[in-house]
């Protein structure tokens, strides 16, 4: 952690000395940004949110100011960040980057529309935020809503099943013996939820999901239609915890939730 605050401290020490915060910074070589750019990627990896939040944004306040630097800042890091495949995908980090677009004179009206509708996406369901609650039905016609389910943990498992990563990570889960025995002791509970109208593709599968979860369908679509969550790929993975506040968001990783459930 020492190594991550000297960085810290000399980043910003070095934005000062060109003038950071009080002038446009000096001519500098795209590569040379590039790199510190990528320096910032390779340690939000490791750093806590925090830590890696103080650096974008003393990255932003300093680039900020140039227009070139700014595009090349955000064109760089938006991929990484957003992408739903992309394995240091980070809301906490992607949403000043947005914001930061949306202020800034160099981008007109036109260019900040997607960015105000993907802030509004990423501002949903946050880490240590209420998840949204929905409907469920089951195969039988039962109705519930997630936040009836009560556990200390309740995995929201948004999938379609005849998507191959979905049967991967459908196996995964149900291969893990942390998964299996945090539902034994009645520390997890598991909703597994179909967000599409094609029945026919989730019963076809209904026999392939553990008997011990949860699995139901949205019948009213208001996952979708009203965009509860953001739905850019599936699977999708949330794990929550007693009161449905977000503990992971958006995760792909079996390892970390079993981590954190193993951690709690």
């Amino acid at each position: 952690m020492n190594l991550k605050i000297a960085w810290i401290v000399g980043i910003s020490a070095a934005f000062v000395a060109c003038g950071g915060g009080q002038q446009k910074p000096k001519p500098e070589a795209s590569w040379q940004r590039e790199a510190k750019f990528r320096t910032f990627l390779n340690l939000s990896m490791t750093a806590s949110v925090d830590s890696a939040r103080h650096i974008l944004d003393t990255l932003l306040d300093f680039y900020g100011k140039d227009s070139a630097a700014l595009r090349q800042m955000v064109d760089f890091l938006t991929p990484p960040l957003s992408d739903p495949n992309s394995q240091i995908r980070n809301d906490e980090l992607y949403i000043p980057l947005l914001e930061a677009m949306i202020a800034s004179p160099f981008y007109d009206s036109t260019e900040k529309v997607r960015p105000r509708y993907r802030l509004e996406m990423a501002r949903k369901n946050r880490v240590g935020q209420p998840a949204a609650d929905f409907a469920y039905t089951l195969a039988d016609g039962k109705r519930g809503n997630l936040y009836a389910v009560e556990a200390p943990f309740t995995l929201v498992y948004i999938n379609n099943p005849d998507c191959h990563a979905c049967e991967e990570i459908l196996q995964q889960l149900s291969g893990s013996s942390v998964i299996d025995n945090q539902q034994k002791s009645g520390r997890l509970k598991i909703v597994a939820i179909y967000p599409d109208k094609d029945l026919g593709a989730w019963r076809k599968h209904l026999k392939e999901t553990p008997e011990t979860w949860i699995n139901g369908y949205d019948a009213e679509l208001a996952i979708r239609r009203q965009e509860l969550y953001d739905l850019r790929a599936i699977p999708s993975l949330y794990l929550l915890d007693r009161d449905k506040k977000v503990l992971l968001k958006d995760c792909t990783s079996v390892d970390l939730i079993e981590a954190w459930l193993i951690a709690e």
